[in-house]
């Protein structure tokens, strides 16, 4: 495998990780909001994996529009963008995630690459 597709498998890797631990630590916000963007979030990734990038957008922006604080949703949105080589709408999703969560380590690791 070549160095280039190590680090996209790697980075492939860590995104799925970060994305999935959200769920196992728990949500401050359990709203019926935040319950309908976190559904929306998993059909998005879902859509992801089959790489069907126009649904998954679709589907994601949903999940922001249930819940606009929800960084987790503009960080896998900010994927789906950058796989569609759409950089500045990447750049501008993690962004957003960022202002939301500080600590979005995969969203800092996309900026810092880009």
């Amino acid at each position: 495998m070549s160095k280039y597709k190590t680090l996209l498998f790697i980075k492939s890797v860590l995104f799925l990780f970060l994305v999935f631990t959200w769920g196992c630590a728990g949500s401050q916000n359990t709203s019926k909001s935040r319950k309908k963007a976190e559904t929306l979030l998993l059909q998005g990734l879902q859509q992801y994996k089959l790489m069907e990038y126009d649904k998954s957008e679709e589907l994601l922006k949903k999940a922001i529009k249930a819940d606009p604080k929800f960084a987790e949703a503009y960080e896998t949105l900010g994927k789906v963008y950058l796989d569609q080589k759409k950089t500045d709408l990447a750049l501008e999703a993690y962004e957003k995630a960022l202002s939301i969560d500080p600590m979005r380590v995969y969203s800092r690791l996309e900026l810092a690459q880009v």
